[in-house]
């Protein structure tokens, strides 16, 4: 039996713009609150919010609390125990993970992970990928990937730190192991310097006054001819792409 839940990876002590999921973002609403209540209005499924049990994220799961939101709180440097913790007490199967600092993330790039899925129940990661990147590590913020359980528990025998602090990472460099799916993301990103992921205040500055303009009516070809009449915008997206490329 599948049992498909969204995970939405979420902390508050970022190096460049600490708490930057809970500042004001738009309407009175934060950018994790936008997230939230986007794919749960969309998605007949369970959404939770995944942080640590670190002090600092008391202030996350309060407002978790307030909301309504689903949490769980799990281990803080080793991400990808937190997600095999949180799936566990979700009891969850196969998971949609979600990074939080991505206002624009896409229900209907989400959904055709889902519709892979049930294709081919037996697919153990499903993602897109751009320019042979997996799309998880890219700057154009509206992706998420689906994994199963039972390959996190694989990539979790591993004792190389770096796996543990990035949860998929030992998939897509195992990739003889797992049964992959790479979907195509379309011709529109393959030559777009367009970011938005925020990691500082200029990303925040940036993408705030582009959700400010689009709101939840947005797609990316709308965004994309939009930044592309705006050289300003566009400027400081390459520079900040340049400082932060994964």
């Amino acid at each position: 039996m599948i049992n498909i839940g969204i995970i939405i990876q979420a902390r508050l002590s970022s190096t460049r713009l600490p708490g930057k999921i809970l500042l004001n973002f738009s309407n009175n609403k934060c950018i994790l609150e936008i997230i939230y209540d986007r794919i749960l209005s969309y998605f007949k499924l369970p959404v939770i919010v995944s942080t640590t049990t670190n002090n600092n994220d008391i202030e996350l799961v309060n407002f978790c609390k307030k909301k309504n939101m689903n949490y769980f709180c799990g281990s803080e440097h080793d991400v990808l125990l937190r997600f095999i913790d949180t799936a566990n007490s979700f009891n969850l199967t196969h998971i949609i993970r979600i990074c939080s600092d991505n206002p624009f993330i896409n229900n209907e790039y989400i959904k055709q992970l889902i519709d892979a899925l049930h294709n081919d129940i037996n697919l153990d990661y499903i993602s897109y990928r751009i320019k042979d990147k997996p799309s998880i590590l890219t700057h154009f913020g509206f992706f998420a990937e689906l994994v199963n359980l039972k390959s996190l528990n694989i990539c979790n025998e591993s004792n190389e730190k770096y796996y543990h602090e990035h949860v998929t990472n030992y998939i897509y460099t195992h990739n003889n192991y797992f049964k992959i799916k790479w979907l195509t993301a379309g011709e529109i990103f393959e030559n777009n310097n367009i970011r938005l992921t925020v990691d500082d205040n200029i990303d925040f500055s940036i993408i705030k006054t582009l959700y400010d303009e689009f709101g939840e009516n947005y797609n990316p070809e709308r965004l994309f001819e939009y930044i592309n009449n705006k050289p300003d915008i566009k400027q400081l997206m390459i520079q900040q792409i340049e400082k932060n490329t994964k």
